[in-house]
């Protein structure tokens, strides 16, 4: 799955901001789950993407503050 997600995502943070320019990320990329794991997300192709450590982190407030626990 993982190297499917990198190829596919070529390599880059795949976050998209209000202006609709992609992040330029090609460091430090981590694999995220589009719906959590532990909210049931399963760990496909489908569900995972690569996003910067930034756009992790922020995404990560995001879902706390939707979905506490």
């Amino acid at each position: 799955v993982r190297d499917s997600v990198f190829r596919r995502d070529g390599g880059q943070c795949t976050h998209v901001g209000p202006s609709g320019v992609r992040c330029a990320a090609r460091v430090f990329l981590q694999y995220d789950h589009v719906e959590p794991f532990a909210m049931g997300g399963a760990h496909t192709e489908e569900n995972v993407r690569l996003l910067c450590g930034k756009h992790n982190r922020r995404r990560e407030r995001f879902t706390r503050r939707r979905h506490p626990d």
